[in-house]
């Protein structure tokens, strides 16, 4: 390419981006006088190209070699939008999977808490089957929510009954106070665990002596507490302390006498 002396650099002008763009490749290469380097410029076509250049020793001419820009940015413009694309699969396949590990953490959270519930009720229903104790579980109303075989028996009261009838109405009126107090005392928490000797009254009227243990059941804030009860027949007890008072009642009169 002929570089003339004559060759005045022409003004830069702005695009329309209000981007400045470069020189035309010949007066930019003009302007660099004998030196060798590279630079961008505008050629004859009105592309923006990317050129080395170099003088040739002993001439005015100048070898220039160009490429256009686009077709050099070209290739980097198609690897920085795979790239994007490839780091927002990435993330998403990441994002997938650390959703995925932590749905499989509740997952096996809620199982583990479905077992140990599973394990608890089975150990519960164990217990209430067994014979040698009443349990039941009442509302703060005294309704039955759960009761087993061995009070239905103390009670000779069937399932049916049982769901029908509240738990202060099996209590001896003359004990009701003390049961009273006991309840307002769980309530309050002080203590939530009691132990009281009570009279029930079976379906046929007639009272059975019982040992009755009562723990609230905690509740949400402000409610009332349910209630554990667990009853033992102490009948037996009962009528064996008041034959032998009255063993030592007669002994003690036919003594003094």
């Amino acid at each position: 390419v002929f570089r003339s002396s004559r060759h005045t650099r022409s003004p830069d002008k702005d695009d329309r981006r209000g981007e400045k763009r470069p020189a035309p490749l010949w007066d930019a290469v003009a302007s660099q006088g004998e030196a060798v380097g590279t630079l961008r410029g505008i050629d004859q076509r009105g592309m923006e190209v990317l050129a080395a250049f170099r003088p040739i020793d002993g001439s005015e001419w100048t070898l220039i070699a160009q490429v256009d820009r686009e077709e050099v940015l070209d290739p980097l413009q198609h690897l920085l939008f795979w790239s994007i694309i490839i780091t927002l699969m990435a993330v998403a396949i990441i994002s997938a999977m650390l959703l995925l590990v932590w749905y499989q953490q509740q997952r096996l959270q809620s199982l583990a808490l479905t077992a140990e519930q599973m394990r608890a009720d089975r150990i519960l229903d164990h217990f209430y089957r067994q014979p040698f104790i009443g349990m039941a579980i009442i509302t703060p109303a005294g309704n039955f929510e759960r009761c087993n075989d061995r009070l239905r028996e103390i009670l000779s009261l069937n399932l049916q009954q049982m769901k029908v009838t509240l738990w202060q109405d099996l209590i001896h009126p003359d004990d009701l106070p003390v049961w009273r107090a006991a309840l307002q005392g769980i309530r309050e928490g002080t203590p939530d665990t009691r132990t009281l000797e009570q009279r029930l009254l079976r379906e046929d009227g007639k009272p059975v002596y019982a040992s009755i243990n009562v723990k609230g059941i905690p509740a949400p804030s402000g409610a009332e507490p349910a209630l554990l009860i667990t009853v033992e027949d102490i009948s037996g007890r009962m009528e064996a302390e008041a034959s032998l008072r009255e063993s030592e009642t007669r002994y003690r009169s036919l003594f003094e006498n």
